[in-house]
């Protein structure tokens, strides 16, 4: 066997035990992460987390594809609602006051651009902004582990 092929046969051993390494880690972070971002505040929220991934190599670059599958959130959130006033269809000003609402099964949300939103399931961009996190992680904890 050529010397060359041997070598780019190892690369792609060595760059398929990396990747394996980091697409492990990275779905111990996500879920770690899912369910404390779920429980924080006045909430015992919790979802069934499913995580799969795969990983192609092609012309020595590596691609990890990661499919997430879960089941509703299951739980109680508390939110605190502060008071606030508001202008109803016929014009007159209603004064609501500071209350605690109970979401059963869902969850509330911050969206990226500041607003919320009540789900029985993640939003897609939270799913999005967890990976990123996690991967970040996963990466930077590798590239410290080869420094020592």
């Amino acid at each position: 066997m050529p010397l060359g092929l041997e070598l780019k046969k190892f690369t792609q051993q060595a760059l398929r035990s990396v990747t394996k390494d980091l697409s492990r880690d990275t779905e111990k972070i996500v879920k770690a992460k899912i369910n404390e971002k779920l429980s924080q505040g006045a909430s015992n929220q919790n979802i069934e987390l499913d995580i799969s991934h795969t990983f192609k190599i092609t012309d020595g670059k590596a691609t990890i594809s990661f499919k997430t599958s879960y089941e509703k959130i299951k739980g109680e959130q508390r939110d605190s609602v502060r008071a606030y006033s508001y202008t109803n269809k016929n014009g007159k000003k209603v004064h609501v006051k500071g209350h605690n609402r109970v979401n059963k099964d869902n969850h509330r949300f911050q969206t990226e651009d500041g607003g919320f939103t009540t789900s029985n399931e993640l939003p897609d961009e939270v799913i999005n902004e967890i990976f990123a996190e996690a991967m970040q992680e996963t990466v930077s904890e590798a590239f410290r582990k080869l420094k020592t």
